[in-house]
């Protein structure tokens, strides 16, 4: 948007985690409850809200390096970007992945009814084209490093 006095530039951040991620949100929370898994603070009774919706997760050192090259993309003012990974997965593979960057055995995953969202998106996947064409930026992180930074992150944390 412009006013002809400042120069901005409106994103929509899609799905993102990564170290520092508060355990409020779905992927950090897993994360959280696997390390204290991992430091024997909790059995191996992970809670989780509905593994079945799909995202698009990138890593959120990817999402404000974006933000970082539209900021110094001079073309971006007054318009609209989506930040969005590429490939959407259930909810399941990212805890799956957890799960094993843990190398906890017989992680028994349970559904807490707290975590279940009334009215969830089934499916969300976002269009970053004009994102790619404008500054070339693609995500750097790949899933496996991002959940094992996450995990280290909770691990450390808490120890």
């Amino acid at each position: 948007m412009t006013n002809g006095k400042l120069k901005g530039f409106i994103t929509r951040a899609f799905s993102h985690t990564g170290p520092r991620r508060g355990k409020n949100f779905s992927i950090s929370s897993d994360a959280f409850q696997i390390a204290k898994m991992m430091l024997g603070m909790q059995e191996p009774k992970l809670l989780v809200g509905n593994l079945k919706s799909v995202r698009v997760v990138i890593d959120v050192r990817d999402m404000v390096n974006a933000y970082y090259l539209l900021m110094i993309n001079e073309q971006s003012t007054g318009k609209v970007f989506n930040v969005s990974g590429d490939i959407p997965y259930e909810m399941q593979h990212y805890t799956d992945l957890l799960i094993t960057a843990s190398k906890v055995l017989s992680v028994k995953q349970v559904r807490n009814e707290t975590f279940w969202r009334p009215h969830d998106i089934h499916y969300q996947h976002g269009d970053c084209n004009t994102l790619i064409d404008m500054t070339n930026w693609s995500p750097v992180y790949d899933l496996e490093t991002t959940m094992q930074d996450l995990l280290d992150y909770w691990v450390k944390k808490l120890s």
